[in-house]
């Protein structure tokens, strides 16, 4: 005789699995909906939230639907600071074979110019005929130039002098040469600063201790952080070189690790935040600034917070 589950009883199992499946969807729906209320952020107090410093990653931001024009062009600055009100922006410095520095984020120019070969390959003469040639740009984001920083500094001086403006130079873009002529490109990028006579705060950015080194000696009176890849090496490495902060990824960072480096007297500069839950995480980590590649986003959380 069959000793299992007697017939009789399979509709009571079959009651009890319909309770089960409803109850899993029940709990689903109630998670969903406390996972996507607006955060309160003001669990830091709103003096925390009014001092986050929001920048511009490479202007407006690398986020699909926010990116109306190339990084690092002159159009990209003014949507960040004029059309989103950012306080500042973050631009990648390269130099050209004959050390002019110019704005470009990419390893390769064939990846969004109608220019091949990377930055360092080509004389500034030549790079001034490249321009952006995606097809994602629209209107007036189409065949924006390439520009120097130069060109940019003289558009950066008519902003209030409260703005930020970081610059990050990607040295180990640069085409294999010889260590010595870090030192040539820092006095050629303190030349241009110089030349420009910004007063706003600038702040210089580089994985290359030997550069910001030799950099903080031509222009002491500027700020210094180093590009870390974890926590770890950011705090000893700033640290040890008296830098005055580092900036970092933000899933390699801590909020605990945060204040301990702010302990220490050092300023915290998150990036890659670009979506909605990435942004809330970056901003309850309480850094002191967070290179944002969704603008609107990132100002309007904090925004809605700081007037609670």
């Amino acid at each position: 005789m069959n000793e299992g589950i007697p017939a009789k009883s399979w509709p009571n199992i079959l009651r009890e699995m319909n309770r089960c499946f409803l109850a899993i969807v029940i709990g689903l729906f109630c998670s969903c909906m406390w996972g996507c209320r607006e955060p309160d952020l003001e669990q830091y107090t709103p003096a925390h939230l009014e001092k986050i410093i929001v920048l511009g990653h490479g202007g407006g931001g690398m986020t699909r639907f926010n990116q109306y024009f190339p990084l690092n062009t002159l159009a990209a600055v003014r949507k960040a600071i004029e059309g989103y009100g950012a306080d500042g922006v973050e631009l990648d410095v390269q130099f050209t074979a004959d050390t002019v520095p110019i704005l470009y984020h990419g390893a390769e120019l064939y990846e969004r110019t109608n220019f091949g070969g990377p930055v360092c390959s080509h004389a500034w003469m030549t790079l001034k005929s490249c321009y952006y040639r995606h097809n994602i740009y629209a209107g007036e984001g189409q065949n924006q130039p390439l520009i120097s920083l130069e060109e940019m500094l003289s558009l950066y001086k008519a902003y209030p002098a409260n703005l930020y403006l970081v610059l990050e130079v990607k040295l180990e873009r640069f085409c294999g040469q010889p260590y010595e002529i870090t030192f040539k490109f820092a006095e050629k990028l303190n030349e241009v600063i110089r030349k420009a006579n910004l007063p706003h705060r600038i702040i210089i950015e580089a994985k290359d201790m030997n550069f910001l080194n030799h950099m903080r000696l031509l222009n002491p009176g500027l700020k210094y952080f180093y590009y870390a890849s974890d926590f770890e090496i950011g705090l000893s490495t700033s640290l040890e070189h008296q830098y005055n902060g580092f900036a970092v990824y933000h899933k390699n960072i801590t909020g605990p690790q945060v204040r301990t480096a702010q302990d220490a007297g050092l300023w915290v500069m998150l990036f890659g935040n670009r979506n909605y839950e990435e942004t809330v995480s970056a901003i309850r980590k309480a850094p002191e600034f967070i290179t944002s590649d969704n603008i609107p986003l990132t100002l309007g959380l904090l925004e809605k917070n700081r007037n609670k």
